[in-house]
């Protein structure tokens, strides 16, 4: 399984309000305050409360071990080194995302995941 996707739409460009709206429905996300449209998905609220607060206070501090995704109009990036709970998060993500949109898929060794995440988003984790 690789650690990074990387998601492009394959014409025009992401909603990213859209986007953000659906990524803010999963588990205890919150907006990164030292990034806008980057988004840390947790499985714990509590977790999810520290975060938010640790990053207005220290915005250099290291993104936690969750599943982090970054939206952009021409790339949704989604950092999967998180432990299960979070990385389905990750899944149910990207399932969606490719269910609204038709996008290129790669990963964080630059292999084209296209084919496989058209045959089944299972074939990506």
């Amino acid at each position: 399984m690789a650690e990074t996707l990387f998601l492009a739409p394959r014409t025009g460009v992401f909603d990213v309000t859209e986007i953000a709206r659906f990524v803010s429905g999963l588990g205890y996300a919150v907006e990164d305050p030292a990034r806008r449209n980057r988004f840390a998905v947790f499985a714990d609220q509590d977790e999810s409360a520290r975060f938010a607060a640790n990053r207005v206070t220290d915005p250099k501090s290291s993104l936690p071990y969750v599943c982090v995704i970054e939206v952009a109009p021409d790339c949704v990036t989604v950092n999967q080194v998180c432990e299960a709970a979070e990385l389905e998060f990750a899944k149910q993500f990207v399932k969606w995302l490719l269910s609204s949109y038709r996008c290129t898929v790669s990963d964080d060794e630059g292999d084209d995941r296209t084919e496989a995440a058209a045959r089944s988003v299972d074939e990506l984790y």
